[in-house]
């Protein structure tokens, strides 16, 4: 862990001391043996601190440089470059890494932060002094110059909802929070904040070409440059997943040596697929499998909460796990990973497309104010109108997906994966390439569709490791082909993909959910101990003393709620630093483990050949143009009998041996997709049944009619198994729509469901 604070007294010389900063970081932020240096010159001061081992030159004549996080090339290089370059603000555009940068030259200061925000700036401005500095609560309480934190308890509104905040507050009152891709000067005690360059202007501007992904490579590539560098040995974790699969191959390519890890048995998807990934690459692969479950779980909540709110400085809800009490700073271990991913995939749009602005704010609204029942008016009105103004104002020039992404990359990552990261950078060097500047300016520049639709992923990986594009994912598929084939000539590659799914799994438990059950007396007490605590201001008390005293129905819709409430009331008692003798362990029945059967599971894709296809009527025309296309064509329509067929015989007949590869049945349920392609305008009507053969026995025919109004489209039937079929056979009705018509029918599929 690497950070700095700087001070400007506009009254007097600055009284802050080395002694002092390592004593709020001890008793609030839980750091220990932490060195301090300074910098003063008249009423300003720069501390720098750090509890690492390593020395770094940060002065430099009348230059004192400061930083936090990490960059890929060594610091005293990029602090040498940035005083010879003629513009600063571009070279640190340019900057790599995950960090903020500052510098104090004379008496004047400057810090930048970059587009993720994984590394904060805070600062805080009164009548006394300015305070700017990477931890939240030594800057607030440096500014108030006590040790008693000052709550804005109005602010907690985002975070009482999610467990983080889903915007730019903090519990400290006035303490702000810089926004990304910003430098902040202060010189004579003003205060200026501007934009490092023009990213926000170029956000999602781009359709990519060939040329911007190869850009996307290479800076991808660049941004495991600190893990060469750090010559550390390296373990990450492998699952059958997208973000994992990128990270291998990347240090693969690099050549740099690592393990790679699953947890799971022989047969859970993601240890199958993590070994086949280990064995393309060649690289040395083990996976733990789950130890045998215990039969009670006992756990602190309060000691828990209390290592949360010093590790996360109070900006994230004990739910999450993000380790114990801080330990002493361990240089040989990395944490390490695929974490970040999601700036590269759509954010929030990955999941979530919509057409306009209404529709944005309607889900943003919802998602982010789930439980606004239980707040007071102002507050509801307050964080409504901060996700109006992100929407239309702020964000005004943005389609709409591309606001979702955008709302992503400034809340999800920028608080919430900084908040997590402040605890693991003060452990070990936490370093995730995901999160990299260069590689996320680039990335955000794209089109919100290409990451949210995984072309930027897929191209990603058809550079750097190619080989690993045809092996499939665990319950996943590329984004772009999830429902069918990207193009109907790769129908065989795209089954070859068919995802890797488990018919069975074991039935999960997360003691941390359906807290209103199994801990219901244990937060009550926190939460409602207290009547006139200042969480109240904001929150409806009767309203809450209902939840715990009545039952509800769906307890686990609460949980995110009531841990918020758990946090918040430690973090507003100030208990969280007095160290009362508090206890609050519980003790929590761990239900056996049992297999259960997963419903639904495609057992196998089977590809229909085209050339199966033969016509039943002397006036309709069925000509195979290959194994996945055929023109369907009638010029004179007669009554209602004109139909095609898979395979050979009657209806009453089942297919011949010689189609009984395509034939055969497995699995409980059947699902037939075809995709038509019109020729002619006009709409196609057409009736298809689904015939089952038990042996040579017709036993059970049924019928689904399909109106084609699409110039293009996909269709599927899909219908249950009976338990004696052996074999199917489809057939196709033309209803009178036209007396001349055409149409191909392309990539017949049949897909088996457990």
């Amino acid at each position: 862990m690497k950070g700095y604070v700087f001070i400007s007294e506009k009254q007097s010389a600055v009284k802050a001391s080395k002694k002092e900063i390592q004593e709020i970081l001890s008793v609030y932020n839980g750091i220990e043996e932490v060195k301090v240096k300074e910098t003063r010159e008249s009423n300003v001061a720069l501390f720098t601190f750090t509890n690492e081992s390593n020395e770094i030159k940060y002065s430099y004549g009348q230059v004192s440089f400061a930083t936090s996080g990490d960059f890929l090339y060594e610091e005293e290089v990029i602090f040498e470059e940035f005083l010879k370059a003629k513009d600063r603000n571009e070279y640190v555009s340019n900057i790599g890494g995950m960090n903020t940068f500052s510098i104090l030259e004379g008496k004047n200061f400057k810090a930048w932060n970059n587009v993720t925000r994984v590394e904060p700036i805070f600062w805080s401005e009164n009548n006394d002094r300015i305070v700017v500095g990477t931890k939240s609560i030594l800057v607030h309480l440096l500014s108030q110059n006590n040790r008693t934190p000052i709550y804005n308890v109005s602010s907690m509104f985002s975070f009482l909802n999610n467990g983080f905040y889903a915007d730019d507050n903090a519990p400290y009152d006035n303490l702000n929070v810089l926004e990304a891709n910003r430098c902040i000067q202060i010189i004579d005690n003003q205060i200026k904040i501007d934009p490092i360059d023009d990213f926000e202007d170029n956000l999602y501007s781009l359709t990519p070409t060939i040329e911007d992904y190869d850009d996307l490579a290479e800076a991808y590539l660049n941004s495991f440059l600190f893990i060469k560098k750090a010559k550390i040995q390296l373990a990450t974790g492998l699952t059958g997943g997208k973000d994992s699969r990128m990270v291998a191959a990347a240090l693969t390519h690099l050549g740099i040596d690592f393990q790679a890890q699953t947890t799971g048995f022989k047969t859970t998807p993601d240890v199958v697929v993590a070994q086949m990934i280990a064995e393309k690459l060649d690289i040395p692969h083990k996976y733990k499998e789950p130890s045998a479950g215990k039969s009670h779980l006992s756990t602190d909540l309060f000691a828990r909460t209390v290592n949360t709110i010093k590790n996360t400085e109070g900006l994230l809800y004990s739910y999450e796990n993000v380790g114990g009490a801080n330990r002493v700073f361990n240089p040989n271990k990395m944490m390490f990973g695929g974490q970040g991913g999601e700036n590269l995939r759509g954010g929030y749009a990955r999941k979530h497309q919509f057409s306009d602005k209404g529709h944005v704010e309607r889900f943003m609204l919802n998602a982010f104010m789930k439980y606004k029942d239980y707040f007071m008016p102002h507050e509801i009105e307050q964080y409504t109108q901060f996700i109006k103004h992100f929407i239309y104002e702020e964000s005004g020039h943005l389609k709409a997906n591309d606001i979702l992404n955008h709302f992503f990359l400034k809340y999800r990552t920028g608080r919430w994966s900084s908040s997590s990261r402040s605890f693991y950078t003060t452990v070990s060097p936490a370093y995730s390439p995901l999160f990299e500047n260069q590689l996320v300016k680039k990335a955000q520049t794209l089109d919100t569709i290409h990451g949210a639709n995984d072309d930027i992923l897929y191209n990603l990986l058809q550079r750097i490791a190619p080989e690993l594009l045809e092996i499939p994912f665990a319950d996943d598929r590329w984004s772009f082909e999830s429902k069918h084939p990207y193009h109907k000539y790769a129908l065989d590659q795209w089954i070859s993909r068919k995802p890797i799914q488990a018919v069975s799994k074991q039935s999960s438990f997360n003691w941390r959910k359906n807290v209103l059950l199994t801990s219901k007396k244990q937060f009550e007490e926190i939460i409602m101990g207290n009547e006139n605590s200042p969480l109240f201001d904001v929150v409806n008390k009767d309203k809450l003393k209902k939840l715990f005293t009545t039952k509800v129905k769906n307890a686990s819709r609460y949980d995110a709620l009531l841990w918020s409430l758990y946090t918040g009331s430690i973090l507003l008692s100030n208990s969280w630093y007095n160290n009362p003798d508090t206890k609050s362990r519980i003790s929590i029945k761990i239900p056996e483990q049992t297999n259960v059967k997963v419903p639904g599971i495609i057992d196998e894709i089977r590809h229909i050949p085209n050339t199966v296809l033969s016509s039943k009527h002397k006036n309709l025309e069925v000509s195979v143009k290959d194994d996945v296309t055929a023109l369907v064509k009638w010029e004179k329509f007669e009554d209602s009998v004109m139909y095609f067929q898979t395979f050979d015989g009657n209806f009453t007949t089942a297919p011949s041996e010689v189609y009984r590869k395509y034939s055969n049945v497995k699995g409980k349920k059947a699902r037939f997709v075809f995709e038509i392609e019109k020729i002619i305008p006009a709409n196609i009507e057409m009736d298809v049944y689904f015939i089952q053969y038990a042996g040579k026995e017709r036993i059970k025919s049924e019928m689904k009619s399909f109106y084609a109004v699409q110039s293009k489209d996909f269709y599927q039937f899909e219908l249950p198994l009976l338990e004696r079929t052996t074999d199917y056979k489809i057939a196709f009705r033309i209803n009178k729509m036209a007396l001349e018509n055409q149409f191909i029918i392309n990539q017949m599929r049949i897909e088996f469901l457990t």
